[in-house]
């Protein structure tokens, strides 16, 4: 399709057409008029409608090359009370009359004439008045007039009577109408916004009820040649609306957005209009959303996971947008607009929401799709080192083909198994024995579930010891469940004090929310300034080479010992995974210190005593042989358990018995 300048628009249709139509479209306004005669009997009326029509050419005149226009007079009537030759009533104009308009402002015939019974009624259009030659002939037979211009007239009318050389005339006022408005396109409105095979309806105002009108779709995006995009419609009428399709496609290609604008015009040229500027785009294929998760670790009553979007995406190569929200009962929302992130989350039930957006439609991830269930972190440590289950009955030689029944078959005064468990456990990293609730959960199983099945049995304990180290559980009443549980716990505590190296590092509390840690150095032994950097830049302390503090971020920082001792409070768990780094003076520059190699956790000694509250025939020879234990620890019943199995277990005697 040919591209176009803009100033080749104007005379749009010349170019985007071969053939161009000729007919001019009418124009028909009526005027009623009375006229008082200026001569002959006096008191004789003229009085009628006059319809002047531009634009309807006569049947037998061909227009030439498409510039002309036509002027006719018709329906002119004539009542005359006493004229000669004329009767009253009498009404003139049987035909209509025609004269061209050669060019805009000059008529060819300005003289429009009418005959009836010998009588000649003429009618010219004036600027003003001018008289005769006495003949009846007027003078100004080529008075210039512009059918489009606004302004008043004088229609001239003469009544001339051949048969007595007498005339009677009147000069009456006459608004001619003018040039109809220019076009306007309304609709649509600059900024509007379409896709491609899109209804849209344009709107204009302006222009002749009676042309007919021409309308192109015009290709003005930056960059792209100025062109005709479409032909909309061609000689439709001026009804100042018309509903079209856009193409399915842009005509020019891509890109996928194109801007453009309606161009109309009427069949003669005479009004022509560019409207607003719009936008055209493809269809939009909406982003498809892809969500993944990884819990990566467990710190106490919290879990670190990871979020991805990366696997979204969009079939048009949009860009994205990403909107997480996180939601759990009992803890705050949680929201991201990064593709990838990673967040703490309370243990509990979450429910994970992507949303995903190319600017024009939004995909939300599937329900269900990144949903987790974060669990209180495991105990890092829970070890039965030794396993005993006593019985009351069974033989004491442990011969299983001893069938006798001697006193020594049983245990003097025992009136139900019983299981002992002890051995070492670690809370999960970041926690502290003295951060929990003493409380405790356990399951235990013991051979048959008909033997030993302690189900959930709460324990609460007692707190001994000066820091509350000693966690004390007695039950005495009979039946089956757990009659004693001991914890001795030790704090969690990072060290680090490598030989030769100027700064140490001492835990004083580790706990889920803060960390208190003693730094000693030598003020001596540093030659400069030097600074450290905990957990990747979350607490941060510069020191000079006197150890004095110059600044400090993060933490909060108390001096025990000018240039020796400072003791660094931090609003955050010291984790395995965290470094703390140093710069700065020679003798520490470029120091990573992992906290996972000399970090260990708040452990503690445990004994575990429960009884069945029967005696097993079998004694220790019963099958199936084994021992489950599963105990959750504090409020958030951070979980460990350990097994002793058939192999593992022993029988000596009355007793099962396995040794880690």
């Amino acid at each position: 399709m040919q591209s176009i300048t803009r100033s080749q628009m104007s005379r749009c249709a010349t170019i985007l057409t071969a053939v161009v139509s000729t007919t001019v479209q009418a124009q028909v306004v009526s005027y009623p008029f009375t006229g008082t005669r200026t001569s002959g009997s006096a008191g004789n009326t003229i009085s009628g409608t006059i319809t002047l029509d531009v634009g309807a050419a006569p049947s037998n005149t061909i227009p030439g090359d498409g510039t002309a226009n036509w002027l006719s007079v018709s329906g002119f009537s004539i009542n005359a009370t006493t004229d000669s030759g004329v009767s009253a009533g009498t009404s003139f104009g049987g035909d209509t009359r025609y004269t061209q308009v050669d060019r805009p402002g000059y008529l060819s015939n300005g003289i429009f004439a009418y005959f009836n019974d010998g009588v000649t009624i003429r009618a010219i259009f004036l600027n003003t008045y001018e008289s005769t030659t006495g003949d009846g002939i007027f003078a100004d037979v080529d008075n210039p007039w512009d059918p489009f211009a606004l302004a008043n007239r004088d229609l001239y009318i003469e009544i001339y009577d051949i048969a007595t050389a007498t005339s009677q005339s009147g000069s009456f006022s006459l608004d001619t109408f003018g040039p109809p408005p220019p076009f306007d396109i309304t609709t649509p409105p600059a900024g509007s916004t379409f896709t491609t095979g899109d209804p849209v309806t344009i709107e204009w105002t302006g222009g002749a009820p009676s042309w007919l009108v021409t309308l192109y779709l015009i290709e003005v995006t930056p960059g792209l040649p100025f062109a005709v995009a479409a032909s909309v419609a061609s000689g439709v009428p001026n009804s100042g609306s018309y509903t079209w399709n856009f193409p399915d496609s842009h005509p020019f290609g891509d890109p996928c957005e194109h801007q453009y604008q309606f161009y109309v015009e009427d069949s003669d040229r005479t009004s022509w209009i560019y409207g607003p500027v719009f936008t055209v785009v493809c269809p939009n294929s909406p982003p498809t959303a892809v969500c993944s998760v990884q819990e990566l670790l467990d710190i106490g009553d919290q879990g670190y996971a990871s979020f991805s979007a990366a696997g979204s995406s969009d079939p048009d190569g949009d860009p994205l947008t990403f909107s997480w929200t996180l939601t759990s009962p009992g803890s705050p929302d949680i929201t991201s607009s990064d593709e990838e992130f990673t967040a703490f989350l309370d243990y509990g039930d979450w429910t994970v929401t992507l949303d995903v957006s190319d600017g024009i439609a939004t995909t939300t991830s599937e329900p269900g799709d990144c949903d987790l269930t974060v669990d209180p972190a495991l105990l890092s440590l829970f070890d039965c080192e030794k396993v005993e289950v006593e019985f009351c009955l069974g033989d004491a030689d442990s011969d299983p083909s001893d069938d006798d029944s001697s006193a020594d078959d049983a245990s003097s005064g025992c009136t139900s198994d019983r299981v002992k468990i002890k051995g070492e456990i670690g809370l999960p990293m970041g926690v502290d024995f003295t951060e929990l609730d003493a409380f405790a959960m356990v399951d235990l199983a013991a051979g048959d579930p008909d033997f030993i099945n302690v189900v959930m049995d709460p324990i609460t304990f007692e707190v001994h010891g000066g820091d509350g180290h000693h966690w004390k559980y007695r039950n005495d009443s009979a039946g089956p469940g757990v009659t004693k549980l001991d914890i001795d716990w030790k704090g969690a505590r990072f060290k680090y004090d490598e030989s030769g190296f100027p700064v140490e590092f001492e835990s004083e509390f580790i706990g889920s929310d803060q960390t208190i840690l003693e730094m000693e150095f030598k003020e001596g032994d540093i030659d400069g300034n030097f600074s450290v950097d905990i957990a990747g830049g979350a607490a941060t302390v510069d020191l000079d080479d006197d150890g004095n503090v110059l600044a400090s971020s993060g933490l909060t920082v108390e001096v025990k010992k000018t240039g020796k001792k400072l003791l660094l409070t931090l609003p955050f768990p010291l984790r395995e995974a965290d470094t703390i780094a140093l710069s700065g003076a020679p003798e520490v520059d470029g120091a990573s210190i992992l906290v996972s190699d000399h970090y260990t956790n708040s452990l503690g000694r445990f004994k575990l005593e429960a009884e069945s509250g029967m005696m097993l025939e079998a004694g220790a020879n019963a099958l199936p042989r084994g021992v489950d234990l599963h105990i959750g620890v504090g409020t958030p019943l951070y979980p460990g358990w350990c097994t002793a199995t058939e192999d593992e277990l022993k029988v000596h005697s009355r007793k099962w018995k396995a040794k880690n």
